[in-house]
């Protein structure tokens, strides 16, 4: 059976041909922020200590959403079929490679800080260790988790996994050999793109803490219905959060990519 995966060419500027960039389709994230947002609110409710499980799995809702939207937004001719065309679970599958590339990213960067001889301690109100920050760092980009490590560590997979995802709708091997010269090659555009989304998420996240405190206090009177207002809260910020990061990535690698084109022309 022949295979599907392509073998990855470049162009003589360095980019993989035919790529084209279509609307960006937040809409997609809402399903997985929501789902996020609502097991977040166990974390607020007495009970069985549910951190262990809630932690893990929103970094892997944030995940796919962030995923979704890049691979939604990020077209090219040839490539697999689009991950907005399938439930929930397909999707995972269709993008497990990505999800798996990014696992071992993070696990290699904390492996790489324990050595360094940072440990990873539990967050609390006042620290968190970069080791600890790695485990929050992709749901730090849709809800206000940890500090300004946190949203560094964040966007920074965040640009990696955008790299990935381009391979992945390009239907191109996705493997760390070939995220490392991409991100390379595109590092003069996205890079200055990386650092306005760290000002801008951890901007974001401090007023999203006000407005929650606010929100908390107001609604206290209709304990019936804060379930629903907190979930409504952190899934329109959550929607808001991916967006601003899916547009500026999306822009900063579509101006790279004139650039290259540009600076190969006699």
């Amino acid at each position: 059976m022949q295979s599907k995966v392509k073998a990855i060419t470049l162009d003589r500027d360095g980019i993989i041909p035919d790529l084209r960039y279509g609307p960006l389709k937040i809409g997609d994230a809402v399903p997985w922020l929501l789902l996020a947002s609502s097991v977040r609110y166990l974390l607020k409710t007495p009970g069985p200590g549910f951190q262990p499980l809630v932690v893990p799995f929103t970094q892997f809702c944030v995940f796919m959403a962030f995923a979704v939207v890049v691979h939604s937004t990020i077209l090219s001719c040839g490539g697999n079929t689009p991950v907005t065309r399938m439930a929930l679970w397909s999707s995972v599958i269709h993008l497990k490679s990505v999800l798996w590339k990014a696992t071992k990213i993070i696990f290699w960067l904390i492996v790489l800080t324990l050595t360094l001889g940072v440990g990873l301690d539990l967050p609390d109100e006042t620290y968190m260790s970069p080791a600890a920050s790695l485990l929050l760092a992709f749901g730090g980009l849709a809800f206000p988790d940890g500090e300004l490590i946190c949203r560094i560590f964040g966007v920074f997979l965040a640009w990696a996994c955008f790299h990935l995802v381009v391979l992945s709708a390009g239907g191109y091997p996705v493997t760390l050999q070939q995220l490392w010269p991409q991100m390379r090659r595109h590092w003069r555009h996205m890079l200055p793109a990386v650092i306005l989304l760290v000002a801008a998420t951890h901007f974001v996240k401090e007023n999203q803490l006000q407005f929650g405190r606010f929100l908390d206090q107001s609604i206290e009177a209709y304990s019936p219905l804060k379930g629903w207002f907190y979930i409504t809260y952190q899934t329109v910020f959550g929607i808001f959060r991916i967006w601003m990061i899916v547009a500026v990535l999306t822009h900063a690698h579509r101006r790279s990519c004139d650039y290259l084109r540009d600076s190969v022309q006699p």
